[in-house]
């Protein structure tokens, strides 16, 4: 996150992903989103990224992070859930805020 990677976080992302960047949601494919997560990046470029909480599902099958995201303009909350299966993560949810 914090280095604006959009492909490096792609490779995480489960068969569909429900995406929110400042308020504009969907549902999307992959690819989809990753392009999408690009035009945020170019426009936001990271200069920090904070993880303030993160956890567990008590079967320990979801987990999810949220944390801080700054650039030159101001800070975004971001909310990542992941499902696990087979010990790899998949991103199925991913949501940008001011």
């Amino acid at each position: 996150m914090q280095r604006g990677d959009a492909t490096t976080i792609a490779t995480y992302f489960d068969q569909s992903v429900v995406l929110d960047i400042l308020g504009d949601e969907a549902i999307t494919s992959p690819a989809d989103a990753k392009k999408r997560l690009e035009v945020f990046f170019s426009r936001h470029k990271p200069a920090g990224f904070k993880q303030s909480h993160s956890g567990s599902s008590q079967g320990k099958d979801s987990h999810y992070i949220i944390g801080e995201l700054n650039d030159a303009a101001g800070k975004y909350r971001v909310y990542l859930y992941f499902k696990t299966s087979g010990g790899k993560y998949a991103l199925q949810e991913m949501r940008i805020d001011q």
